[in-house]
C-alpha cells in the first residue's frame, strides 16, 4: 500500500511550491506587528487590573480586620449571656432538688392521714 500524501494548496491555488506563504511574506511582518502592539495594550491593561486587584485586597483586608473584631466582640457577648443563663439553670435544677418527688409527696400525705386519723381516734377516745 501506498501511503497517499496531499500537500497543502498554497494561498494562489496553485501547487504547493514555496512561493507566497513563507516568512518573506510581507502580510506576516504586519500582523507581528499589529499583534506586537495589541500584546502592548494587553500588558498595560494587566498593569492597571493588578494595581486595582492590589487595592481591593488592601480594602478587603482591613474589612475583614474590622468585620473580625466586631464578630468576636458580639461572640463574646453571647458566651456572656450564655454563662448567665447557665447560672440560672443551675438555681432551677437546684430548687427543683429541692421538691421532694412523687413518693416523698405520697409519704407526707399518707403520714398526714395516718396522724388524723389518729387525733381522731383518741378524740373519739377521750368524749366518752
Amino acid at each position: 500500500m501506498a501511503a497517499r500524501i496531499h500537500p497543502f494548496p498554497s494561498k494562489s491555488g496553485g501547487s504547493s511550491d514555496n512561493s507566497g506563504g513563507g516568512p518573506e511574506d510581507p502580510m506576516l511582518a504586519q500582523r507581528v506587528a499589529r499583534l506586537e502592539a495589541d500584546m502592548s495594550e494587553i500588558k498595560s491593561a494587566l498593569v492597571r487590573l493588578d494595581a486595582k486587584f492590589d487595592k481591593l485586597d488592601a480594602k478587603f483586608d482591613g474589612k475583614l480586620g474590622e468585620m473580625d473584631g466586631r464578630l468576636n466582640g458580639k461572640l463574646g457577648a453571647i458566651e456572656g449571656r450564655l454563662s448567665g443563663i447557665e447560672g440560672r439553670i443551675g438555681s432551677v435544677e437546684g430548687r427543683f432538688n429541692q421538691v421532694p418527688t412523687i413518693w416523698g409527696m405520697l409519704g407526707i400525705v399518707a403520714t398526714l392521714l395516718i396522724g388524723i386519723a389518729g387525733l381522731m381516734f383518741t378524740g373519739k377516745y377521750f368524749q366518752r
